[in-house]
């Protein structure tokens, strides 16, 4: 008997894959509510509620619950509610942290590499003239484009795959469409993206990779002293 299965799944066609789900919709809505305070802390959920509310069944509110679960950010009780988790100040540093340490190691390497892709550095360049036109216009979309156009081009250069993922696995707990809530991004994205592009410009990997770990840091620290002067964070150890 042979083990060939043109096929895939021996006679059985595969179902057809989709980009996004519904869930996972539901869940980058549900954690982006979560993030930026609009659920808050200890508050209670119900699948039927949520379901309304964005316009769903209960199937991929429950779906989306269950990944929010596996993230930490809500946990599941006994009579089918759900809770959101209490995060403090230093959990967002953390995740900060995180995220910066793995930028600066993508683009250090992205900056070694950039001689197989002498176009690199004129697209940085072009993508960060797209930021700067964007923030002269107040166009918040635009700079939002600019901005994960310039970082996914150092990220995709890498050639870190695996970085790349774990990378991925912090920015879900980022809220999105930051610029909108942190005015005072638009001169810190400036700054930092001018010095990662003179380190390339230097063919610098250490200036590059220690630019964008003070650019990553210094965008954690406005959105966390924005949280903290509406009140959402709470002190590590207060019950």
């Amino acid at each position: 008997m042979s083990v060939k299965d043109p096929v895939g799944l021996f006679g059985r066609t595969p179902r057809p894959l989709h980009r996004r789900s519904l869930s996972d919709e539901a869940a980058d809505t549900l954690r982006d509510m979560i993030l930026i305070g609009d659920l808050r802390p200890e508050q209670r959920l119900t699948q039927d509620k949520l379901a309304a509310s964005l316009g769903v069944s209960t199937m991929p509110v429950r779906e989306a619950l269950l990944k929010l679960v596996h993230e930490g950010l809500v946990e599941a009780s006994p009579n089918r509610s759900f809770r959101i988790v209490r995060t403090t100040r230093e959990d967002i540093q953390d995740i900060y942290w995180i995220h910066a340490t793995l930028a600066g190691e993508l683009t250090a390497r992205a900056c070694r590499r950039q001689a197989e892709d002498r176009g690199v550095l004129v697209r940085l360049r072009e993508h960060h003239q797209a930021l700067i036109d964007a923030i002269a216009a107040d166009d918040i979309g635009g700079m939002e484009s600019a901005n994960w156009n310039f970082h996914r081009e150092i990220n995709l250069h890498a050639g870190a795959p695996r970085l790349l993922l774990m990378l991925k696995g912090t920015l879900r707990l980022i809220p999105h469409h930051f610029y909108a809530l942190v005015k005072a991004w638009a001169p810190v994205a400036q700054t930092g993206h001018r010095a990662i592009l003179a380190a390339f410009e230097a063919n610098d990997p250490e200036a590059a990779r220690l630019a964008a770990l003070n650019h990553v840091t210094e965008a954690g620290e406005l959105i966390i002293a924005q949280f903290t002067d509406t009140g959402y964070w709470i002190l590590p150890n207060r019950k």
